[in-house]
């Protein structure tokens, strides 16, 4: 196998993670799972809060060509 240097860090540090994740009590174990559940969601929400102005505007054009085209149709129909 072809392993990069940081991708044999990496395994090392897994392994070592492991090995002492399986000799912790299990309620740190979880407790340590959700922290960083939620440090992985830190990243999304920040993005979210930035990009809110942007879904709104686009949301707002989406719906103007939506109108657009709807009335174009019962032009046509009608």
């Amino acid at each position: 196998m072809n392993r990069t240097k940081s991708s044999l860090y990496y395994l090392i540090f897994f392994v070592l993670v492991l090995f002492v994740g399986a000799m912790q009590e299990i309620k740190l174990v979880w407790d340590l799972s959700d922290t960083m559940n939620a440090l992985m969601a830190l990243p999304n929400l920040v993005s979210l809060l930035l990009l809110a102005g942007v879904v709104v505007s686009e949301t707002k054009d989406f719906r103007k060509i939506m109108l657009q085209e709807r009335t174009q149709k019962a032009k046509q129909t009608g």
